[in-house]
């Protein structure tokens, strides 16, 4: 597991290459009305789990201090915030998607 400032600087780039693919695909869909489905929805979803993985790193001693492994292996592994986040990101893409395919309109 990667220490606390690495975790953190992937935490970043994972926010701003979820959030420029946003950009990118809504620009994309409004000026050729061309939008990819998956895509749409996963770097919604990227974004939100670089800023759990911003605003909560783990040390690989916390995971050994409360679950005895070096690293996240399951859901439970995972704080009530980070837990919270990346359901955030899931239902960002989801609304992500909605809007740009059509389905829902603002």
């Amino acid at each position: 597991m990667a220490s606390k400032p690495i975790q953190r600087l992937i935490g970043i780039l994972m926010i701003l290459i979820g959030i420029g693919f946003v950009v990118y695909g809504w620009q994309k869909v409004l000026a050729e009305g061309v939008y990819w489905p998956k895509a749409s929805f996963i770097f919604p979803a990227l974004a939100f789990v670089g800023l759990a993985i911003f605003l909560y790193p783990m040390s690989k001693e916390e995971c050994l201090e409360r679950y005895g492994v070096e690293k996240p292996q399951s859901w439970s592994h995972f704080n009530g915030a980070q837990k919270s986040l990346i359901l955030l990101g899931f239902a960002a893409g989801a609304l992500n998607w909605a809007f740009i395919s059509g389905t829902l309109r603002f």
